[in-house]
């Protein structure tokens, strides 16, 4: 299945990102290792990974705080938010498609 990010989990994204870049340039890199680590077990087995809310599933991720929420979708994985664990946890939810699971 094909992998894509939501226009708000890209920037979501984007800005974990500067924020490590920031504090450390290898932290950043050792973040986007560990995100793509997770789209990739997520592309090879997008149902093996525990149901969340609304339709979602979610990744977390091992050395940051964070996960990845997603749904799959009629013809891909969608990431619908890359949420920082101390963030309210239900913000995301507009973003569902609820026409459009597994």
């Amino acid at each position: 299945m094909r992998l894509r990010f939501e226009a708000a989990a890209r920037l979501e994204l984007d800005a974990a990102r500067e924020y490590y870049s920031r504090e450390n340039p290898e932290l950043a890199m050792s973040f986007l290792d560990e995100v793509r680590h997770a789209l990739r077990c997520i592309g090879e087995a997008p149902h093996a990974w525990p149901a969340h809310i609304q339709g979602t599933r979610r990744y977390l991720l091992r050395r940051f705080p964070f996960y990845l929420v997603y749904q799959v979708r009629t013809e891909d994985v969608v990431i619908v938010a890359v949420v920082h664990n101390r963030r309210d946890p239900l913000y995301w939810l507009p973003r569902t498609d609820n026409n459009q699971r597994e």
